[in-house]
Formats: structure tokens, sequence, C-alpha cells
């Protein structure tokens, strides 16, 4: 899965985190990019998704995404300017499982620029502790947090890659003019789905 961009207190010393639950995993959520969180994406998640590109277990698909996550990544932690619209997504080990970066918009909403989750989240290894379910949807919880925080009441508008469109619908996104749009109305829906 990806496209364009928790348990409480100050991760890895920046912004405060917040709680989000998805699939019977908690998460922190922090905001503001990290030389921990560039170095999880440039040297971890690099390293697992050149591994996983010769494993004959994995379709030639899961692969592709295994690198569209990791260069999704790798561009938001070394391509956008604004560190502080970074999002890390991680587990209750301190692992990244997904990160997203996020920019304001004068249209009414919160552009997600991109979103990625970790290599292993996509090859779901039997065996692999790192593997999680809902690091994802914990990532796009984060994002209509930010959205609310910023004003725009949890809309949120992104231009996803095709693989990852039912993700967004699922979701609650809707084709909208150039782009898909996730609503006040359905951002408010998600935000008490995932912050019961």
């Amino acid at each position: 899965m990806a496209a364009v961009a928790g348990s409480s207190g100050t991760a890895k010393g920046t912004a405060k985190g917040s709680k989000s639950v998805s699939a019977n995993h908690r998460f922190d959520s922090a905001a503001g990019a990290t030389s921990s969180d560039k170095a999880d994406i440039l040297d971890t998640w690099g390293k697992t998704a050149m591994e996983f590109q010769d494993r004959s277990d994995l379709s030639d698909y899961q692969k592709m995404q295994i690198r569209d996550a990791y260069n999704l990544g790798r561009a938001a932690v070394t391509d956008y300017a604004a560190v502080r619209d970074f999002i890390s997504i991680r587990d209750g080990k301190g692992r990244l499982q997904a990160s997203a970066s996020v920019a304001n918009s004068s249209r009414g909403h919160l552009y997600l620029e991109l979103l990625a989750t970790a290599p292993w989240n996509i090859a779901k290894t039997k065996g692999d502790d790192r593997v999680v379910r809902g690091a994802g949807t914990a990532a796009m919880v984060a994002v209509i947090k930010e959205s609310v925080k910023r004003g725009y009441g949890g809309k949120v508008k992104l231009f996803p890659l095709d693989s990852a469109i039912l993700f967004y619908e699922k979701l609650g996104f809707e084709p909208g003019s150039g782009g898909y749009v996730l609503s006040s109305e359905k951002a408010q829906k998600l935000l008490r789905m995932y912050n019961s």
C-alpha cells in the first residue's frame, strides 16, 4: 500500500504522539521527521526491501509494492523540505511501521503527499515478528488528526497509486475533483472507530 501522507507521550523526543489502536496493535504517532526516522527508512527499510527482491516466495506485484513503499518513505524523509509535515507510526517495540507526509492546502483540506508501510508488512512473512496489521490505517488516523489540528475538520485529499485505491476507498475516500477526498464526516467516523 502506498500513496501520497499510538501510545501517548513524546516519541523519540519529537512532537507529542497520540494513541491509536488498529487490528489489535497499539501504535505511537509523532509529527516531524527525526534522524531515527530517516535511518529507519533509509537503512532498515532499504536493506529489507533489497533483500525481499531476491525472495522467490513473493510475487512480482508484492516486490513492486515493497519497492514503492521504500521509495515513498525515502522521499518523505529526504525530498520533502518540511520535516514537520512528516508523520511516523511506530509499534510498541519502537519499530517504524508506516510513514506519511502531508501539506497544507488553500482548498479546505490537508493534502496527503505520501503514505508508506514497512516492507515486511507487505511481504507478510509468517514468523517475522516485525509484521503488524493496521499500520497504514494508523497512519491515516494520524493524518486525520493532523487535519483536525490544522483546522480542516479531518478532510484529507490525495492522489493514490492504482494499487492503493481499494485501501483508501475502504477508509471512506471518494473520487472527487482531481483526486480522492475524505469528507469531514467520514473522517470523524474513522476517528471514533479507531480511537474508542
